[in-house]
């Protein structure tokens, strides 16, 4: 199977009202992609942020709600690697409750669990074989 050479994957709001971006774009692509596609003119703030990161992944809200899932691209089969993934759509989870003012509980988590699955299907539906 040839990997995804895919750098954008939007998932746009439907229950929670946060557009959810996951990308292997690097800096210069990504603000470009934000500021041209989603009219969104991010501040030096933002700009620093979402280039500040060392790891694998990095999930960050932009003050405009929506929230950037920045991932390295792998050597795996789709391009991604699947646990780095699932780890960062929990930080989406997190943000969504909070930009939401909804903390996780007993009488939210299912809400979340349902989120989370839809967010990694729609994920593998565009990076997916």
């Amino acid at each position: 199977m040839k990997k995804s050479t895919k750098k954008f994957c939007l998932i746009k709001a439907t229950v929670y009202p946060c557009d959810v971006l996951i990308t292997t774009a690097d800096d210069k692509d990504l603000f470009r992609y934000i500021e041209k596609n989603k009219h969104y003119k991010l501040t030096e703030e933002e700009k620093k942020h979402l280039s500040d990161w060392h790891g694998n992944g990095r999930t960050t809200r932009l003050l405009g709600g929506q929230i950037i899932v920045r991932l390295r691209p792998s050597k795996t089969k789709i391009g991604i690697d699947l646990a780095i993934l699932a780890h960062e759509l929990f930080h989406v989870l997190m943000a969504t409750g909070e930009y939401l003012n909804i903390k996780i509980s007993d009488d939210s988590e299912e809400a979340f669990a349902y989120y989370q699955g839809w967010l990694i299907k729609q994920a593998l539906l565009f990076y997916g074989p």
